[in-house]
């Protein structure tokens, strides 16, 4: 499927979806997309880069540097009420 047909796809579920929230979360998805890519952070990268950032977040979960999702939650609420 080429990326024409894809955005025709997503437009005709997005026609059909009727709960607010899901719309403004594809929203923010789309503008976080789009403030990404004009940052440069999603630009393609080699598989040289790929399998070193791999590598490097797998030592990382080796070393227990890692946050569990509902610990980082708490860290931005709190950062919220700053």
């Amino acid at each position: 499927m080429d990326i024409k047909a894809q955005k025709l796809g997503l437009i005709a579920k997005l026609l059909k979806v009727e709960n607010e929230a899901v719309i403004l979360k594809v929203k923010a998805l789309l503008d976080f997309a789009e403030e990404a890519e004009k940052a440069g952070e999603l630009s393609p990268m080699s598989l040289e880069t790929f399998y070193q950032k791999l590598s490097a977040s797998e030592e990382a979960i080796e070393k227990g540097e890692i946050i569990s999702q509902e610990n980082l939650r708490r860290k931005v609420e709190s950062w919220k009420e700053r």
